[in-house]
């Protein structure tokens, strides 16, 4: 799908997609700023059937400066994950799956739930 970010979305939903790799909406580029996407406006990576899990394949997942993004992520189902950036948002929560290939995780102060276990990549 590319870098998303240029779009400035207000709403995003994503339930096809299952060989989605990475999911760039927001940015680390100086000066960028997203405030259009909350949780009232709707973000959602479920699978479509009912299920709140997120892509199996998903390696990276960039929501940095999503100034308005206040809602928990559950990534338990992305198994490949290795890169999960979110500073600059209101995020209160994120799970991720046990064991996933983490090396990059940046969370904001707002976290208020988070479940990490088992990532050896992590330093």
């Amino acid at each position: 799908m590319g870098d998303l970010s240029t779009l400035y979305f207000n709403e995003f939903h994503l339930t096809a997609g299952k060989r989605l790799l990475d999911l760039i909406v927001g940015s680390d580029v100086p000066g960028y700023e997203n405030g259009l996407l909350d949780t009232n406006r709707g973000f959602d990576l479920s699978n479509g059937a009912g299920s709140s899990t997120p892509k199996s394949l998903m390696k990276k997942v960039v929501l940095t400066q999503m100034t308005a993004f206040d809602k928990t992520v559950p990534m338990q189902g992305s198994e490949k994950l290795e890169e999960f950036r979110a500073l600059g948002t209101k995020l209160k929560g994120v799970y991720f799956a046990k064991g996933a290939p983490l090396h990059t995780v940046h969370l904001p102060d707002t976290i208020t739930g988070l479940e990490l276990s088992e990532n050896q990549e992590l330093t």
